[in-house]
């Protein structure tokens, strides 16, 4: 089966528009299906190993004999970035890969991706029923993070599983001195000195902290998002990169007094390492990090808990969320395109897609996934573990105990569901410069952070606003580019 005419004739115009010919629709002699992924082994293993044998067995009347589908991974997100990056003026790039929607600002501007509502606009290659339906069955706010990428009228990139940020805590440590769980940041910084007074020996010494929150630029974006401060804002076509402004500039000024007091740090101050080694090791008490990351957590030696990650402000309560979609590569086939479009709309059915995330630890996209029975059976086995995390039995002792904590990747999800079902995830637009203004623990956002707060000078202030001044400028350069 061939891509359909109207869908071939759509992606034909668009690649004639101001695209070189090396970079349009190839040939339609292309039989090999190329994914490019972030991630380790436990993803191309899960995808190539499984997924690929179940979509080809599926699909065996209808696909050709000689279709390949590889999926490679490139490594961590940036590492993806950087690789796909290359391949796009090289005229190598794959079919279709992993890519956050500020990775993707820079493809559409490009002009690399299709526009993958030429597929879902067709009637022989939309969403089916038996899927899961339509976009009205994808989790909103996932589904609409691909659109209008860099200003561009169109969808660039679909959810694949997602992911978000929760609040770890060592449960048994809070039960023997009993400590409330914090909601609010406020009452965070308060429990972390709580702990930090109660043995200051031990947690003056080096890499030790009550409080660990893993992503600089997450706990940034998520402050500014909160407080209204302004973090990036398109629409200012002179400048659009608004975070260097008094009240985030308090903000960071703030944190480095709590991380000199041995309160709080972050991964980026951390030399990038991941607050579970820290929580694991009880270096730590609460670690706030990735629910796409929640094994790293799993230890015998005390017992976890989960639970929502404290806010900055109760009346705009909102959570940021995370984790891999996916583009397709206008370089490509027109069977290349059909298949990895069917292969992506396999990913992401019902089944499957709760099927991936049970396995990886992350969200299902769908609506309808969190509705399956399986996943309802999965989310409630520990859902007593979140909603009543400190019950005690009649002797005082922890109602509810999980041997090794190997329940908390059900933990996570349950929470996770709940935010949900809340609608409290956001995101912020994605545009070039964007993914420089975000950056990491080494630039951008993140670095104002972790640079700050590892700064050993006396002049804070002007570290913090040199700091600003150079995110700022590094994302201008890419968004004037």
């Amino acid at each position: 089966m061939r891509i359909t005419k109207r869908i071939a004739t759509a992606l034909l115009v668009v690649a004639s528009t101001g695209l070189s010919a090396c970079q349009g629709i190839g040939d339609d002699d292309g039989h090999n299906v190329v994914f490019w992924v972030s991630g380790g082994n436990a993803t191309t293993d899960l995808i190539n190993n499984t997924l690929v044998p179940m979509f080809r067995e599926e699909y065996a009347a209808e696909m050709p004999e000689d279709l390949e589908i590889t999926v490679l991974s490139q490594g961590d997100y940036n590492g993806l970035y950087d690789a796909v990056s290359k391949a796009i003026p090289a005229g190598t790039t794959p079919t279709m890969a992993v890519a956050y929607p500020d990775h993707a600002a820079s493809y559409v501007a490009s002009n690399a991706l299709v526009d993958i509502n030429t597929f879902i606009n067709d009637e022989e290659m939309t969403f089916t029923a038996e899927e899961g339906g339509g976009a009205e069955d994808f989790v909103k706010a996932f589904w609409d993070e691909g659109k209008n990428i860099s200003g561009q009228e169109g969808l660039y990139t679909v959810p694949l599983y997602k992911s978000t940020e929760v609040m770890y805590f060592n449960r048994s440590y809070f039960h023997e001195h009993n400590l409330k769980i914090p909601t609010t940041w406020d009452e965070l910084i308060e429990v972390a000195r709580t702990i930090h007074d109660s043995n200051p020996e031990y947690w003056d010494k080096p890499e030790h902290y009550p409080v660990i929150w893993d992503s600089d630029s997450n706990l940034f974006i998520t402050h500014a998002y909160q407080m209204g401060y302004g973090y990036t804002d398109p629409s200012q076509t002179g400048n659009p990169f608004i975070f260097n402004n008094e009240g985030n500039r308090n903000f960071v000024k703030e944190l480095k007094g709590y991380y000199d007091d041995h309160l709080f740090a972050t991964k980026g101050s951390l030399g990038g390492q991941y607050s579970s080694s820290f929580l694991t090791n009880e270096q730590c008490i609460i670690a706030i990090g990735s629910t796409g990351g929640s094994t790293y957590n799993i230890t015998p030696n005390f017992q976890l808990g989960i639970a929502p990650e404290p806010v900055f402000n109760t009346q705009n309560v909102a959570y940021i969320q995370q984790g891999p979609d996916v583009c397709f590569f206008r370089r490509s086939s027109e069977t290349e395109l059909e298949w990895g479009w069917r292969f992506y709309r396999f990913l992401t059915s019902t089944l499957t897609n709760y099927r991936i995330c049970s396995t990886l630890s992350y969200n299902p996209v769908r609506y309808s996934s969190y509705e399956l029975d399986q996943y309802q059976d999965y989310v409630s086995q520990y859902a007593a573990f979140v909603d009543e995390p400190m019950a005690t039995d009649n002797e005082g002792n922890l109602l509810h105990v999980d041997s090794n904590n190997m329940g908390l990747q059900s933990m996570v999800a349950y929470q996770t569901q709940k935010i949900v079902q809340a609608n409290q995830l956001f995101y912020s637009p994605a545009f070039l410069g964007s993914a420089e203004a975000r950056g990491d623990e080494t630039t951008g956002v993140g670095n104002v952070i972790a640079g700050t707060l590892t700064f050993t000078g006396s002049d804070i202030d002007g570290q913090i606003m040199n700091l600003m001044n150079v995110a700022v400028n590094n994302a201008l350069m890419a968004y004037t580019e």
